[in-house]
């Protein structure tokens, strides 16, 4: 039994590239639990009906649902690491437009309708790529350490 152990252990840790894909996922949800709740405060804080906030998150959803097909022609066009690494720029920006917003304005379409886009453009080509690296053989163990980073990383957020 304690064999057994070692080896699921080791399969955790076998693949650089899938440990730095799941350092990296348990960072950016540790950074989305931590600041995704206050996304919608400060729309609230900056004189958004709490509706409104609740319709445009609604809206990201459904822009999102548009924009699948456009990122899964980019990502097979220009390869998923570039993808990836395209989407986690442009995932950055959504706080910088987040902070241009003064109430119903022009700046909440735009949060409304790059936040969809940048989400897209990043989740999509991560998971393919989550999916393709490491070992079949392992694949249940390196989830299962990417849930345990996830979930550990929640515990000290909000």
């Amino acid at each position: 039994m304690i064999n057994r152990f070692y080896k699921n252990i080791n399969s955790f840790f076998a693949d650089k590239y899938v440990n730095l894909l799941n350092v990296h996922h348990s960072m950016l949800m540790f950074a989305h639990y931590l600041a995704g709740i206050f996304n919608a405060i400060y729309l609230y804080k900056n004189g958004i009906p709490l509706w409104i906030v609740l319709l445009a998150f609604c809206l990201i959803f459904v822009v999102r649902l548009t924009v699948r097909p456009f990122s899964a022609w980019l990502s097979s066009r220009y390869g998923l690491r570039k993808s990836l690494i395209a989407g986690i720029i442009i995932y950055a920006g959504i706080y910088q437009i987040l902070y241009q917003i003064n109430g119903v304005d022009l700046w909440l379409i735009i949060y409304v309708i790059y936040a969809a886009i940048a989400d897209t453009l990043y989740w999509l080509p991560f998971h393919a790529y989550y999916a393709l690296t490491g070992s079949h053989k392992t694949k249940g163990a390196e989830l299962g350490m990417r849930e345990f980073l996830i979930h550990f990383s929640s515990i000290f957020a909000p």
